[in-house]
């Protein structure tokens, strides 16, 4: 019997990690069996081997896998360069493939060899290359540059206004959003009385100094929620303090908190803002005022009707009608209550 020997085979996949730090993973899976396996694998241009275990010499990566070793992993660091060129080694020992991990804070371009595959099972941009012995790829790396425009924005604010017949609570809440860190400064009005102030449901204990209170940023998002206490009493006309947020903002609103003991008339202000019904309720009272004046079963005039009327705006309508209803009955029964000579009839309307 000849016996063929079959020579040593295995695939080295290398991970290029471009994040803040540049970090290679490489791993050599076995394709042939039964055998020892001792390769010196040429290290990347840049590349210094950080796991123990791993012998470099000459720029290259001893390694060896025992007969029952099917794969073997070692990581390194890689220097952060701005080209970069992979050659694949010209070699029948082994063959490679290329990953690409980068970080969305570097702009890489390829030029040499076209892409096997784009992502990652997550759906994540991936790029692997599978280079055949000699080829090479190019890569330029570069941060893109970044974009003019604000660092910090607000996404939505309420400002809720609680005035009562002594003083008027008032309390802002508003979401942001930080690309860095830093000091913001809102303007909040003259002559209050701070009462809290809260990033994320923690209590900061802030100053208002000149009526500007500033406001330590986090990069990331943040709510942040201030109280105040005004002298501000609450008038025949009432009026919400100005703040200045100091940045542009979408999605605002305020809202006022008015005593059951006040009605509220009029209201300006933004187009897009509460609608007072009351005028157009009123409308119909004074119309159905002028048909109940016109009936002669109760002696309230039109005048009369349209004060009642008013008076039962506050109340559900089917309440209100009760009364009417009640006060047409008397009318009704006034008139028309002799004719009814049966007793249990009589007795039932009573």
């Amino acid at each position: 019997k000849t016996e063929i020997e079959i020579p040593v085979f295995v695939q080295v996949e290398r991970i290029l990690h471009m994040d803040l730090k540049w970090t290679v993973s490489t791993r050599i899976m076995r394709k042939s069996q039964g055998m020892v396996i001792a390769l010196n694998i040429p290290l990347l241009p840049g590349e210094h081997v950080t796991s123990d275990g791993i012998h470099v010499i000459n720029k290259e990566a001893r390694i060896t896998m025992g007969p029952d070793s099917q794969v073997l992993s070692y990581h390194s660091s890689l220097e952060s360069v701005d080209k970069l060129t992979l050659t694949a080694t010209d070699t029948s020992s082994w063959s490679e493939v290329w990953f690409l991990d980068v970080s969305p804070i570097w702009h890489v371009e390829t030029k040499g060899l076209p892409e096997i595959n784009q992502t990652d099972p997550a759906g994540k941009r991936y790029p692997e290359f599978h280079p055949y012995p000699g080829e090479t790829l190019q890569l330029a790396i570069s941060k893109p540059d970044g974009v003019p425009g604000p660092t910090m924005t607000i996404s939505k604010s309420k400002l809720l206004v609680k005035p009562g017949h002594r003083a008027t609570e008032t309390s802002l809440r508003f979401s942001l959003t930080a690309s860095r860190g830093m000091q913001h400064s809102i303007q909040l009005p003259e002559g209050i009385d701070l009462q809290k102030s809260l990033i994320n449901n923690k209590e900061i204990p802030l100053q208002l100094v000149q009526n500007r209170l500033t406001l330590p940023i986090h990069p990331g998002q943040q709510n942040v929620e201030i109280s105040w206490r005004s002298e501000g009493k609450l008038s025949s006309r009432t009026e919400t303090e100005r703040i200045d947020l100091g940045v542009e903002s979408v999605n605002s609103s305020i809202e006022m908190q008015v005593p059951s003991s006040r009605w509220i008339l009029f209201a300006g202000g933004p187009r897009v803002g509460p609608a007072v019904l009351f005028w157009g309720e009123l409308l119909v009272l004074i119309l159905v005022a002028i048909g109940l004046g016109r009936t002669t079963l109760t002696p309230l005039s039109t005048l009369q009707w349209l004060l009642l009327s008013i008076g039962l705006s506050q109340i559900p309508v089917a309440m209100a009608a009760i009364v009417v209803g009640w006060l047409l009955l008397l009318g009704v029964r006034k008139k028309q209550g002799n004719e009814i000579k049966h007793i249990v009839g009589f007795n039932l309307f009573q």
